[in-house]
């Protein structure tokens, strides 16, 4: 039980305890009868935990159907609790069983646990996080179905995801969608991938952290060791959630790396004579001017 759940659950006994002979009525009376409605005999007494969850509810329906400034702070809390769960899906969609250890109590998580508990449905849009490429998950998503990591495992494994700002599987494969990629498996952020979310702050994770991480790639997220994917990602179908500074001109075939505002270095693609999928480059110059028509690229090093 949450902790404003204890209390209000202490605020209807110390209520009914006072209330209740004063009007006649045994202290004692059971639940049901306390607060069903008249017309089947009950007192119709008033329920704190329900009625703080009805006037939240009213609250938050209200707002975000506006743009006051209270609507941007709950919408701006429910993106952070999006990112502090590691799931793509709406919020009061998930079970909070399954999820609402992950983050800390909050206005928003209380009416998510109580919308969960009351089997309450709350529908409505906001931006949410989402998949980039065809065949992508979120991280936090497949570790929870997967149902082969104790709670504190899944707390350890979130809390390097955050630390690493990584939110689905195409966040932590090469370009090509078929391996874990080099910074994922040696526990560093990637330094060629600037997330456009705005994270919570995490610590770096200590050891059993990183022992929980490195079995999730090697059994969750990828076949084993090799760090083979199950299923290779498919083509991107949206620009992922961050920026790079790689970018490729494809009518020169080279790649330019931002190394400040206004300088690039240039890297040309070295020819082989032998049919290779990977293409290899090389630095060979740096210039001023990136030309026109140039795209984002993923650099496998």
């Amino acid at each position: 039980m949450a902790s404003g759940r204890r209390i209000n659950h202490k605020l209807n006994v110390h209520l009914h305890k006072k209330f209740l002979p004063r009007i006649g009525v045994d202290s004692h009376l059971p639940l049901v009868y306390r607060y069903s409605p008249h017309r089947y005999q009950g007192l119709n007494s008033l329920h704190v935990e329900v009625k703080q969850f009805v006037e939240n509810l009213k609250i938050f329906l209200f707002h975000m159907s506006t743009k006051t400034q209270f609507a941007q702070i709950l919408k701006a809390n429910i993106q952070s609790l999006q990112l502090c769960i590691g799931s793509n899906s709406h919020i009061f969609h998930l079970s909070y069983e399954k999820y609402g250890f992950l983050v800390p109590p909050s206005w928003i998580t209380h009416l998510w646990e109580m919308s969960f508990s009351y089997q309450i449905q709350i529908n409505g849009n906001y931006e949410k996080t989402h998949s980039s490429r065809i065949g992508d998950k979120a991280l936090m998503e497949m570790i929870i179905e997967s149902d082969i990591f104790s709670k504190q495992e899944i707390i350890n494994i979130n809390d390097c995801h955050l630390y690493l700002q990584v939110q689905c599987l195409s966040d932590i494969t090469n370009g090509y969608g078929t391996h874990i990629n080099y910074c994922a498996q040696q526990n560093i952020k990637d330094p060629d991938r600037i997330s456009k979310y705005q994270w919570p702050l995490q610590k770096s994770p200590p050891k059993k952290a990183w022992i929980a991480w490195d079995r999730a790639l090697s059994q969750v997220w990828s076949k084993n060791e090799s760090f083979i994917l199950h299923d290779p990602l498919g083509r991107y179908i949206s620009d992922p959630p961050h920026s790079t500074p790689w970018r490729y001109h494809l009518s020169t075939n080279t790649l330019y790396y931002k190394i400040s505002s206004l300088s690039y270095n240039i890297y040309q693609k070295i020819d082989y004579h032998t049919c290779l999928r990977t293409k290899k480059y090389v630095l060979t110059s740096s210039t001023f001017l990136l030309p026109p028509n140039t795209i984002s690229a993923i650099v496998n090093k």
